[in-house]
């Protein structure tokens, strides 16, 4: 069980739940571009 959050922009306001435990919190992000064979940054990479 969990949410599903969508955000545009970069520096969408948000607040998440604290973990309980020692679960460890998971974070996915999907990105895509228009254009073919572009890769992403190593700076989103990282992120």
């Amino acid at each position: 069980p969990g949410t599903l959050v969508l955000f545009r922009g970069r520096n969408s306001m948000h607040r998440v739940t604290p973990t309980i435990g020692e679960r460890t919190r998971i974070l996915v992000v999907l990105a895509y571009n228009t254009e073919p064979g572009v890769a992403l940054s190593e700076a989103a990479r990282m992120t």
